[in-house]
């Protein structure tokens, strides 16, 4: 592996800044982006320090919430990450789905945070289409560097965290579709 990959591939995995893993806004920060494939969903409990996997074995299962994760291609950083959301902005970025057809994977959507502890608010809005060329390019990105969100959320593989805690799912299969409606935008 050459330098250059080398160095590439640091950034890409460092946590805490604008080019990591995960994507984590504060106050005032924004991203956009193209999301890609289906949403991760997986219950979560609050242990009084941290959020932390919903064990039937350990929590009340009234305490449990989910927590919702989707590979996005971050037009800033020019890369794959992930982006986890509560149910409540999922559902926003659920309704820019459905208002797009069902699908993502052709527009630029932008998230904005406002606010800290219980007082932050998300928004969610379509910027833009993008054309068939970069669509196809997000595609290939996707398949090749997005994200196994069953082992980044070290879940086993085939399985997913819900209500009665981890159950066997089938495989997801991955299809970005490469259809738009305009083209002419640059995030490449």
């Amino acid at each position: 592996m050459s330098w250059d990959k080398a160095n590439e591939m640091q950034q890409r995995y460092s946590g805490g800044s604008s080019t990591g893993k995960f994507i984590n806004l504060k106050d005032g920060d924004s991203f956009k982006g193209v999301f890609c494939g289906d949403p991760l969903v997986r219950q979560v409990v609050w242990n009084g320090s941290r959020t932390v996997p919903y064990d039937p074995n350990e929590h009340i299962e009234k305490d449990a919430k989910p927590k919702f994760a989707l590979n996005v291609y971050d037009t800033e950083a020019k890369s794959m990450r992930i982006f986890e959301m509560s149910g409540t902005t999922f559902g926003e970025l659920s309704k820019v789905h459905k208002a797009n057809g069902e699908t993502l994977d052709n527009i630029i959507v932008s998230v904005s945070r406002r606010g800290s502890d219980k007082s932050t608010i998300y928004w969610v809005a379509k910027v833009d289409d993008i054309g068939a060329d970069d669509a196809a390019k997000v595609a290939e990105i996707y398949a090749s560097d997005g994200f196994d969100l069953e082992f980044e959320f070290e879940l086993p593989a085939g399985t997913a965290i819900g209500p009665g805690g981890i159950k066997e799912v089938e495989p997801a299969a991955r299809v970005v579709s490469a259809e738009t409606i305009k083209s002419g935008s640059s995030l490449f």
